[in-house]
């Protein structure tokens, strides 16, 4: 699970941390904060998620070499240019045996750093929900949520923030 900010990253280990307690028991999840590391027992085995900040070229040493069957980016649409191009770099570490589908979440709001290369990248590329596959063979399916969605979100008072963020430039707001 990749974010670029370090605080933003501790911050969503600690609710992922949360998460598996409550998903899967206290006594089967462990966690080491320092290393960005959580360990889900379950079972048939045990599954590892790490949580890593990546704003420049060096955290890439952290995970070079590493195999992994998924990755999650969190918050995309913000990552500055080199963050960008860091996650793309990140998903050679995806490697899996033949017949294990390789999963990866890009998650993000409008209106980022990074909002024209991921329109470019994805959302030009098929309507909402409709599956493609990329020139690499990776599958992708862009979804559109709505803010009315989410229940604990004032929607009336967020859009007008995401209005005023715009600033007056309708084409930001799309």
């Amino acid at each position: 699970v990749g974010r670029e900010s370090h605080s933003g990253a501790l911050q969503l280990g600690n609710e992922l941390f949360l998460l598996c307690c409550l998903s899967f028991g206290q006594s089967n999840v462990s966690r080491n904060q320092n290393s960005g590391i959580i360990k889900v027992r379950f079972p048939e085995g045990e599954g590892t998620i790490e949580i890593r900040p990546f704003s420049q070229t060096a955290h890439y040493g952290a995970i070079q070499g590493k195999s992994y069957t998924g990755a999650m980016f969190d918050e995309a649409g913000g990552y500055s240019a080199a963050g960008w191009a860091l996650m793309w770099q990140i998903m050679t570490n995806l490697r899996a045996p033949e017949g294990v589908k390789i999963r990866v979440m890009i998650l993000m709001n409008p209106y980022g750093n990074s909002h024209g290369r991921a329109k470019k990248e994805f959302i030009d590329k098929a309507p909402w929900w409709t599956p493609y596959t990329d020139d690499a063979g990776l599958r992708y399916v862009n979804c559109q949520v709505n803010l009315d969605d989410n229940p604990h979100t004032d929607v009336k008072a967020y859009e007008a923030r995401l209005k005023k963020a715009c600033q007056g430039n309708p084409e930001k707001y799309k």
